[in-house]
């Protein structure tokens, strides 16, 4: 194929056959070349978009600041990688894309422009928020059925059902720590959805893990009572701080 294609050739064969979104703009923010695939995605022509500023075209302004990646290109001459977006399509419809960007030199280390490669992922958001919410409800539809055993468990444990023998109050104080963990991760799973929606910042605090190993020693020692066996652990002294 090099034997009977030139260089500009192949170049070109390359840049329209790309699965991806290709654009280069100049050090200005002009576009001087827009692949096929950045037709498909935007809607628009390369003659449309060719000689016409990158933000006006894809961001409807003329405020270079619109593109805060392709300003990061320019500007400070830095690439970006696999980083979100908004533009805004021909027919007027916002779409979220993926973009990667890095400037462009020429031999002598001159800047000469950037280079904007994107792909389209606004379905994959939208599937992403769809299953947000059916993994939320899915949290919360758990979460009522957890609370209410527990509260069962609990009457049970205070004697009000009758009176327990001590392993049978040992085996339902395991099963009531386990509920209440269960209980803890729906509700910390909910928090994290939050978090991704930046409704509350997350607070840092001390956690003792003692109780926590010893509960799992607890719930070991009654899997090694079925096999004969035993279980022991040997924590460190208590830090002073």
């Amino acid at each position: 194929m090099s034997g009977s294609l030139g260089k500009e050739q192949i170049l070109e064969l390359i840049i329209n056959n790309l699965p991806i979104g290709f654009s280069i703009v100049d050090e200005a923010g002009i576009i001087v070349e827009f692949n096929q695939a950045a037709e498909q995605i935007t809607g628009f022509s390369r003659q449309e978009v060719l000689g016409k500023y990158h933000f006006a075209i894809l961001h409807g302004t003329a405020d270079a600041t619109a593109c805060p990646l392709l300003q990061l290109t320019l500007k400070r001459h830095e690439q970006s990688v696999a980083s979100e977006s908004v533009i805004q399509k021909k027919n007027g419809d916002f779409i979220s894309i993926s973009v990667t960007t890095f400037p462009l030199f020429d031999h002598a280390g001159g800047f000469i422009g950037g280079v904007e490669l994107f792909r389209d992922i606004t379905e994959y958001k939208k599937l992403a928020k769809e299953r947000e919410n059916i993994l939320s409800m899915f949290a919360h539809d758990m979460k009522n059925p957890v609370m209410t055993s527990t509260g069962l468990l609990s009457r049970i444990l205070s004697g009000k059902t009758g009176v327990l023998t001590e392993k049978q109050k040992d085996y339902l104080e395991m099963v009531h720590d386990n509920l209440e963990k269960l209980e803890k991760l729906i509700r910390n799973f909910l928090e994290f959805s939050r978090l991704e929606t930046k409704e509350y910042l997350p607070a840092m605090e001390v956690y003792d893990i003692r109780p926590a190993i010893q509960k799992l020693m607890d719930m070991a020692g009654v899997e090694a009572e079925k096999k004969a066996s035993s279980s022991s652990m040997k924590l460190p002294p208590r830090s002073p701080c």
